[in-house]
Parts: C-alpha cells; structure tokens; sequence
C-alpha cells in the first residue's frame, strides 16, 4: 500500500517503535556523554515527571539495555555497552528521534536542495563527552545563511552547539578526489548519515 512522504518521518517512525517516554529517555541517553545522566537530569531534558522516567530506567535497565552506577549520592545511568543491540539500538535512537533525527527535521524544508548531510567527528565514533559540539557536514545549493536557523533549532534541542561545514556539490566531489583532503577523510571515516548516504 502506498504511503505518503509524512508517514515517512523520523518522529513518526519512532513512536510506532517506542512508546513515548521511552523514546525521550533512550534519545536522551543516545546524546549525552559516554559518561550517562542521572535520573533528575533526564527527566528535566526530557521534560517528563521523575517518577515516570524511574520507572523506564528500571525497566530498561532489568532488560540489560541500561547500566547504572552510583556516584555520590546520584545514581548515573548510561546505555550498556555489553546489550547485544547496542550498535542497532544506537543506530535506530540516532536516525528517529536521536542526533539524526533532530538534524533531519529541522533540515526538512529544505532537503529537496540538500544532496547530502552527516555528522562527523565525536559523535560519529561514539566518543561524546558533555562539552563535545556537533560537526556536521551540509552538501547542496543552500547558503550558511539559509541552513542557519534549522541549526540553531536542531542545537537547541539537542542541546549542543552544531557547527556546520557547508559545501557545494562541485566544490565537495572535487575535495573528495584528494587523497587525505578534509573532505575525504570525514566522508570515508566513521560518520552518522542524515540526508543522503545510508540515511
């Protein structure tokens, strides 16, 4: 059967997948540092009652998805490492309501002008940190000055500053063809795809 182009939304996908407030603790967790968040934390990034949030990181962490650590008189919860989805289910966060989901959105009114569209850098290794910023790179015929105010959205929500890197199409297949140039080491490293590529 036929779909049409909203059915397609990264934020629909993800609530047929995840239930809300599992989708908003799992993307909280995908995004922070490798370091995890305690459960107030997530709750006010979230914006979901503490007690509610409680009751998910239990359950996710009974199931082995989640690992928790206590650290003062916090306990510090953090995706585990050791899950046998882990990569799928980082994958699967990142490109619905994760950092690829976030970006896309945002980018939405104007992909039909972007060919391509990847974050590099630490997020893409998975070597976040809490002070880590976004390096994302934009190919097509938009102008800084045109992508700029989707950044800034996507940022605010992802609370991160987003540092875009913005070529034309030319220009970048044309870097891609030097061997060890900027461009083609971001391209062929470790990146997460959100217009374009695998996205």
């Amino acid at each position: 059967m036929p779909t049409d182009d909203r059915s397609l939304t990264t934020s629909r996908i993800a609530h047929a997948l995840f239930p809300q407030v599992r989708s908003s603790v799992l993307a909280e967790l995908v995004t922070a540092s490798q370091e995890g968040l305690h459960l107030r934390e997530i709750a006010r990034r979230a914006g979901l009652n503490s007690k509610t949030v409680m009751r998910e990181l239990h359950s996710q962490r009974d199931a082995g998805i989640l690992v928790s650590k206590k650290v003062g008189n916090q306990v510090i919860y953090r995706l585990n490492p050791e899950c046998p989805i882990y990569d799928e289910l980082r994958s699967i966060i990142r490109k619905t309501v994760g950092l690829a989901g976030v970006l896309r959105e945002a980018l939405e009114p104007l992909a039909n002008r972007i060919q391509l569209a990847y974050v590099y850098g630490s997020h893409a290794r998975g070597e976040v940190r809490s002070d880590s910023d976004v390096d994302f790179m934009v190919v097509g015929d938009v102008s800084l000055r045109e992508i700029s105010p989707a950044i800034r959205t996507a940022g605010r929500m992802l609370r991160r500053v987003v540092n875009p890197t913005l070529y034309v199409p030319d220009e970048y297949a044309a870097e891609l063809r030097v061997e060890d140039s900027f461009v083609s080491r971001v391209h062929n490293g470790l990146r997460v795809d959100v217009i374009g590529g695998s996205a």
